[in-house]
Formats: C-alpha cells, structure tokens, sequence
C-alpha cells in the first residue's frame, strides 16, 4: 500500500511549517558518478538522467531518485509558462471529448484549460489520469512533434491502449527533447511495446520509459512477445538508463526474451521488474545479466523468488562479483522469503561494499513471537534470519536505508539489531514496523541511538507493541541523541509516556517529524511537541545556508571533476581520431594486399579444383580395385575353406592309410622274424631273377641303341630318295625317250631299294 494512503500520514504527522524541507548533513566529497539527475519543481516524482534538455541544471554525485529527493537539492531554472498555442489545447480538448463521448462545452474547455496551465509548464506536459484515448494520443504527438521545449512527457493512468502507444512510439521516432515518458497502466499490449520498442532503436535521447502497471482493468499487460520486441531494441539503443516494466506479466519466459537484449546492454541502471510473477527461476536468467549489466537499482518486489531465489540472487551479489560493486538499491518485498533466504543475503551485506538500500518488507525473517504458546516449538534468536542479519550488520559499512517492515520480528530480533546499532555507523534509516519488537526490542534499539557513533536519522517502529515501559526509553533517547529526524511511533500502546516523549523534544533540536498516530496522547503532550518540532524547523531553516553553502562547495568540486573529465574525455576522443585514421590507413593497405592475395587464392582454387577432380577419380579407380578385391577376397576365401575341408579330409584318410601301414609293416616285421627261413629260398630266387632282369634290361638298352642308329640311316635314306624323284621328274618333261628311260631306271631304283 502506498504510503500516502496510510495513517501514518494522517492525524498526528507533524513536520512544522512546510513538508517539503528535510535536514541534509553535509555529505563527504567524492568523485561524481557516471549519470545525472534532474527534477521538474512542479512535480517531485520526474526525476531523470542525462542528456539534459537546455534550461537543466547538472546535479551530480547521486545515482537514485531518493538521494535526490531526500537531500532537496534538485534544480531547475524557474519557467512558469505554458509552451502551447490555445489552439493547440483546445485541438487536445476536442480529441479528448471525442474519446469520452462527450459534447464539447465551454465550461469543460475553461477547465481543461486550467488543468494545462498547472500541469504543462516549464519543462514538463503531464495528463495523468485524464480519460485520454488514441484519438488524444494521435492529437498530442502532433502537437509535441513540433514543439522543441518540453523534455518530460507524463501521461500515465489513461487509456491509450495500443493505438495510442503507436502515435507516441511515432512521436519518438521524431522528438530530440524529450528525456521521459510516462505511460503507466494505459492498457497498452504487445503491439503497442513492439511500436515503443522500435522507436527506442532509433531515439538518442529518452533516458526514463515507464511502462509499468497498476493492478485493474487498465494496467499494461506487454507479455512476452513486448518482452522480446523490448531485448531487440535493448541490444541498439544506447542512451536509455531506466526502464520500469512492473506489472506486465512477463514471467519465466518474458524474463529470458528480455535478458537476451540486457547482457548486451550497458546504459540501463535502474530496472523495475516488480509483479511479474517471474519465479526462483528467473533469477537464474537474471543472475546472467548481472555478469555484465551495469545495475545499479533493481526493483523485484512481488514476484515470488522465494528462499531458492534469494539464495541464487545473493550469490551473484556476493564479493568479489561484478554486481557487488554496482549494485546500490535493492528490492525484494514480498517474495515469500524464509530464514534460509534471509541467512543466505546476510552473508552478502556483510561484505557489500555498494549495496546503500535493501528492503525486504513482507517476507519472514523471524519467527512469531506466539509459537510456543501455538504449540509448536519456539525459535531460538539465534536460527533466526533477522539474528543472522543482524550480525551482519555489524560488519557491514555501506548500508544506508534498510526496511524490514512486517516480518514477524520479536523482541529477541528487536535485542540483535539494538546490538547491530551500537557497532553500524553508516545506517541512516532503519524501518521496523507492523514487527512485535516490543517494549524489550525498543529499549535495545534506544540505546543503541544513544551513542554518539550512531548516525540514524529515521526510524520506524510503528505497531509493534510498544508500550509506556518501551516509550520511556524512547523519551530518553530523545534527550541525548543528536541525529534522528524523523520518528514513527503509530499504532502502538503508548499512554503516559507521551509526556516524557515531549519532555525530551524540548531539549531535543534534531527531530523534524513524529508520527504518533492511534496512541493516547494527552493534549498537553500533543501540544508540547507540536511547539517543539515547529522550533526545531526554524532552527533547520536558519541552519539552511551553511547547509546549502556545504552542498555548494561539494557541487564546484564536482564541477571541477567534471571538467577535467571532460578535458579527458577531449583527449580521448582526439587520440581516437588518431588512431581512426591509422586504422583507414592500414584498412586500405591491408585492401590491396587482400586484392592480391584474392587474385593468388583464385589460382590456388583453380589447382586445387583440379587436383581434387584428378583425386576424385584416382579415388574412383581405387574404389573399383578395392571391390574386386573384395569380390576376389571372397573367391579365395571360399577357396580357402574348401581346400582346408578338402586337406582336412586328406588328412583323414593319411592318418588311416598310416595306421594302416603301420599295421602291415609291424604284421610283416613279425612275419619276417618268425618265417624269415621260409622267405630265404625265395629272397634268392629273386635276387637271381633281378640279375636276369638288370642283364635283360642291358641288352635292350642296346637293341633300342642299334634301332635309332637304324632309324637315322632310314631317314638319309629316304632323303636321297627324294632328291632322286625330283630329278627324275625334270628329266621326264625334256623327252619322251627321256621319260621311259627314267621308267626303266625307276624299276631298276626300285628293285635296289627293295
């Protein structure tokens, strides 16, 4: 719930003489950060980083809008005009009524009128909650399309839809002033953030998109195919710094389409993904961007992370990670966290060296002061997670503002950060209410603001069942405390020590406000410290100079780090020119020498093209001899088989006839031996035989001698005779006596050849 809403802001709240004036401390000179804010006078919720429209002034050395806002010290010169035709303001009337459906009166145009006159001066064209439609979108793109003034654009809490969107995303594409865009639950869906997420890759100077939604039947609803048309954008723009997309029901899956676009971001710094019901899942994705994001505030209230989440979530937080030296503001309300979550963040903050805001509202950090009388077994202070982030506390040096606002803390809890206190000194703002401290928790917290060291200046301890004993304690922290502003004490049971309590606050020159609400009081006491906080602001406005003048000295000392910033910056950007050239230099150098290596590796192509077809078909060739040989392989394989079946059974058979022969020659070895004088006659006959046989064999071996001696004369024998008949022959044709002469002789031849 807002807090605006809430009876602490009701009767009782008392500030003196103005709201808008809080005591600053002088603040530390440091070295200015990089992004810069501005804030509109006439509205203190725009507050935006550069690039400024002119008439702006720089404000440095803070990163958050509370920083801003707290400190009071936002400026921008004073212009109290209107920069719009009446034309122009009744052209957006007319399109309104034509939204609305309503007739055009001079009595509601007079009224409209007033409305831009107090709402669209100086810097900023602001409409929220107006009833406004497409048809007022379309009108207010034209007019501001031309007009080169107004640098914040608010029209959050309409009716747009995605028409609308369309018109404004148009209007971006062409405006270079505006730096901020409101357009908060509009009923705007994914065609309507694809249409903004296209003007955003080609805008260079919005730096604050607000598309966040409001629960009801005009929140904005982009989904996950805005999730994805928003990352896209994300990779190219480069000038955008704080992106809010609270209550667009992104989820798990519009969580990764849009981390695809945010690790290749570095200009975002504050992004709000509040109410997406995004899951312990997510963080993983979110743990990724982190890695390379330059976060600096995270808002991911009410989205279920859970104990598993803000384990994953602290992890990569922790010392020595890159986030642990960006991150400055955290939020992780409502998220159904448990001791183990809570230990598992305490030993991040312990070592945090950036962290300046944590709140952790709604979740359990403690456990319920009533579970032993519940039946169940009481929890020891020290398994808390509130004692654990107590003891962390301890330790740690940055945190600034820390809200625990409703999570079952008891008095031991109240005890631990009382303990905390006396050791912190940075802590600033410390908010425990709707807990059960008690009268014990407060008496700690108290004496812990007694001491010098401590340096609070806000404190929240409302309904937490405090009463008269806890209030004396508060009465005398009051008394030597020298740092507490402001004091919320509502809802509690605090009677008679409201006399004590304005007692304190007369001695008491520090304390602005003290919230008192539904706590009896005495009119005396109210009256008491109504007096005393009215002093103590006069003495805070006649304080107000040297104030300033500290703040002064701080600005020209970041002004003088901005320039030689700047100056650095000029160098730079001269040495990059430098090395530009260098670089177009070499680039053509390198140019011919590619066109020469292209022209050689065309050659190289060529032959190896030709090589790689001649290689194609040595591989062909290879691959027909390598299937004969296969085929041929397999021929000799079956061979193979067939003749070692073949020798197998050969072999059979020799290891028969073996056996055998063995048999016959130890048969006939015995036979020898018993019958060798029968066998003796016989031998002899044989060996006289054989004789016979060798002396036959002789006079063949002669005979067949003499028969080729025979056979060689034969045939000179009938080579002679053929030499004969051919002579006979030629003789015979020479004459007829000639030729029976030859017949004679031929019988004579062959009756010696016979």
């Amino acid at each position: 719930m807002d807090k605006s809403a809430s009876p602490r802001h009701g009767r009782g709240r008392h500030r003196g003489d103005s709201d808008d004036e809080e005591y600053t401390a002088p603040r530390k000179v440091t070295k200015p950060r990089g992004t810069t804010f501005l804030k509109d006078n006439n509205d203190e919720e725009n507050i935006l980083p550069r690039p400024l429209p002119k008439g702006i002034t720089y404000v440095s050395n803070f990163t958050t809008y509370n920083d801003l806002m707290d400190r009071n010290i936002l400026q921008v010169e004073e212009d109290e005009k209107v920069h719009l035709s009446t034309d122009e303001v009744s052209a957006i009337y007319h399109a309104k009524c034509e939204d609305q459906g309503l007739s055009v009166t001079w009595q509601r145009e007079s009224r409209f009128m007033e409305l831009i006159s107090k709402n669209c001066k100086g810097l900023n064209f602001s409409l929220r909650e107006n009833g406004l439609g497409g048809i007022s979108a379309q009108c207010i793109a034209q007019v501001l399309s031309t007009n080169d003034y107004y640098a914040i654009l608010d029209l959050g809490g309409n009716r747009l839809r995605d028409t609308g969107a369309e018109y404004i995303a148009e209007l971006l594409k062409k405006n270079d002033t505006l730096v901020h865009v409101a357009l908060k639950s509009n009923d705007i869906g994914h065609v309507g953030g694809e249409a903004l997420a296209d003007a955003l890759k080609v805008n260079n100077t919005l730096t604050s998109l607000d598309l966040s939604g409001i629960s009801g039947i005009n929140r904005n609803h982009l989904g996950t195919r805005g999730a994805k048309a928003l990352s896209e954008s994300l990779k190219l723009n480069n000038v955008l710094c704080i992106l809010n997309l609270g209550s667009n029901g992104l989820g798990k899956e519009g969580m990764g389409l849009l981390s695809q676009g945010l690790v290749y971001n570095k200009t975002i710094t504050e992004l709000d993904l509040s109410s997406n019901n995004l899951g312990w899942q997510a963080c993983k994705i979110l743990a990724t961007v982190l890695e390379t994001a330059n976060f600096r505030v995270l808002n991911l209230e009410r989205n279920y992370i859970g104990d598993r989440g803000c384990a994953i979530l602290a992890t990569a937080l922790k010392v020595p990670q890159r986030a642990a030296t960006l991150m400055e503001d955290i939020n992780l309300s409502h998220n159904l966290i448990h001791p183990p979550g809570i230990k598992s963040f305490a030993d991040t903050i312990r070592l945090s060296k950036a962290l300046k805001t944590l709140k952790l509202d709604g979740n359990e950090c403690g456990g319920k002061v009533d579970d032993h009388e519940m039946g169940a077994p009481r929890v020891e202070a020290s398994d808390t997670g509130a004692f654990e982030f107590a003891m962390a506390l301890k330790e740690n040096r940055s945190l600034t503002h820390l809200s625990l606002n409703k999570n079952d803390l008891n008095k031991d809890s109240g005890k631990a950060f009382g303990d905390a206190l006396a050791h912190n000194q940075t802590l600033e703002k410390l908010e425990l209410g709707d807990n059960s401290i008690g009268d014990e928790g407060v008496m700690s917290i108290c004496g812990a603001l007694k001491k010098e060291k401590c340096n609070m200046r806000t404190l929240d301890v409302s309904n937490n069942k405090i009463f008269d004993k806890g209030g004396l304690d508060i009465a005398l922290m009051l008394r030597t405390n020298t740092t507490l502003q402001h004091l919320d004490i509502r809802q509690n049971n605090i009677k008679v020590a409201g006399e004590p309590i304005a007692e304190a606050l007369k001695s008491n020159k520090t304390v602005l406000s003290i919230d008192f609400t539904y706590n009896d009081f005495s009119y005396k006491s109210f009256s008491s410290i109504e007096a005393s906080l009215q002093r103590n602001m006069k003495i805070y406005k006649a304080t107000a100079g040297e104030r300033l003048m500290g703040q002064i000295s701080i600005l020209k000392h970041d002004e003088e780090l901005l320039f030689l910033t700047r100056d650095n910056i000029e160098e730079e950007i001269r040495q990059r020119e430098i090395a530009k050239e260098k670089v177009k230099q070499k680039r053509e150098s390198l140019k011919k020498t590619v066109g020469g290596l292209k022209a050689n590796l065309q050659e190289l192509e060529d032959e190896l093209e030709a090589k790689q077809k001649e290689r194609q078909k040595e591989e062909e060739s290879n691959q027909k001899l390598a299937e004969e040989l296969q085929r041929y392989k397999i021929k000799m394989d079956k061979q193979t088989t067939a003749l070692q079946r073949k020798i197998e059974a050969e072999a059979d058979k020799l290891a028969k006839l073996t056996k055998q022969i063995a048999q016959t020659q130890k048969a006939i070895k015995h036979i020898i031996d018993t019958e060798e004088e029968v066998f003796q006659p016989i031998l002899e006959q044989l060996r006289e035989e054989e004789k016979l046989r060798d002396t036959a064999k002789d006079d063949a071996k002669w005979e067949a001698e003499k028969l080729v001696q025979w056979e060689l004369k034969l045939k000179n024998l009938e080579r002679a005779l053929a030499g004969d008949a051919d002579e006979g022959k030629k003789r015979k044709k020479s004459t007829p006596a000639a030729e029976g002469g030859k017949k004679k002789e031929g019988k004579k031849g062959k009756g010696k050849k016979k």
